[in-house]
Parts: C-alpha cells; structure tokens; sequence
C-alpha cells in the first residue's frame, strides 16, 4: 500500500510539471479512497467503448482517460477506478492525463 501511495504521489509530480502548472486546484469534496485501480486502454477505440459501457460521454479528453469513484461491490471499500491510455514515452500526454484523473480519485471534480 505505501509503495501505491509513493508512486502516485510521484505521477502527480510530474504531471503537474508537465502541465505547466497553470490554474489553482480545489477539490469539490474530501474523499476518502482507499483503492486506486489503473485500467490501462490501448487505444481511443477501445477507450470510446469503455466511455460508453460507463455511460460516460464522449469528449476529446474523455477519449484520454476518465476516472469513476464508487464502492468495491464484495468489499464495499470505496475505490477509484482510472481508465488512462497507456503512456508510451515519459511525460508524454498520457503520463499527464493519468495524473489528472488520479486527482479526480482524491479531489473530486476540482476543475
């Protein structure tokens, strides 16, 4: 669990240095997550059918990744579950994407 902790706090720091850093971030609620799952999508198309099997809608950015929060179904652990294209290079749009969603797990929508 540490070594999750660790590694996301990792991702939001570069994805924060990628993204330049541009606007203030306040979260809507205080969530208490205590799962992060990472699916990772292979392509838009693929990503196109996971926004729609997840009744989300689809948008230029939802096509990069989206986030839902809810409750593990046999636990009832509230976990996050992050749909993220696979990054390919370091700080390559994806990898910013990926922590921007991760951010959604904590904070809510703070955007």
């Amino acid at each position: 669990m540490r070594a999750i902790i660790v590694i996301l706090s990792i991702v939001l720091l570069l994805a924060s240095r990628v993204a330049g850093a541009t606007g203030s971030i306040a979260g809507s609620v205080e969530i208490r997550i205590s799962q992060v799952e990472v699916i990772w999508v292979e392509s838009r198309a693929d990503m196109r059918e996971l926004l729609a099997a997840n009744n989300v809608p689809v948008t230029s950015d939802s096509e990069r990744g989206f986030a839902l929060r809810g409750h593990h179904a046999q636990t009832g652990a509230d976990v996050c579950v992050v749909y993220a294209l696979r990054p390919r290079e370091l700080n390559d749009k994806a990898t910013l994407v990926f922590g921007h969603e991760v951010l959604h797990c904590f904070l809510g929508d703070y955007h």
